[in-house]
């Protein structure tokens, strides 16, 4: 991906050509390097299939991965215990 602001025309024009090849020839289109939620607006608009870049997160090490998945999982959980924690006391109180 390109890191154009709003002033630099040639960069949108190159990417709105790139993608609409990878569409005319029926693929999957990924915007890649995305810094900037004018970057995701725009990618957005020229209908990319997916998009990637540090504006959603920096690079993480494989081996990290599985730990981030797991402690995600685990937090989901608990705010979905908390929650029927919660209707729990309502009932109680109805």
């Amino acid at each position: 991906m390109l890191a154009f602001d709003t002033s630099d025309k040639n960069a949108e024009t190159i990417v709105r050509t790139i993608v609409g090849l990878g569409r005319s020839l029926r693929m999957e289109v990924t915007a890649e390097g995305v810094e900037s939620i004018r970057q995701v607006e725009f990618v957005r608009h020229v209908q990319c299939d997916q998009v990637q870049g540090f504006y959603f997160g920096e690079p993480v090490p494989g081996a990290e991965i599985a730990a981030m998945i797991l402690t995600d999982f685990q937090d989901t959980l608990a705010k979905a215990a908390e929650a029927r924690e919660a209707e729990a006391k309502l009932r109680l109180v109805n």
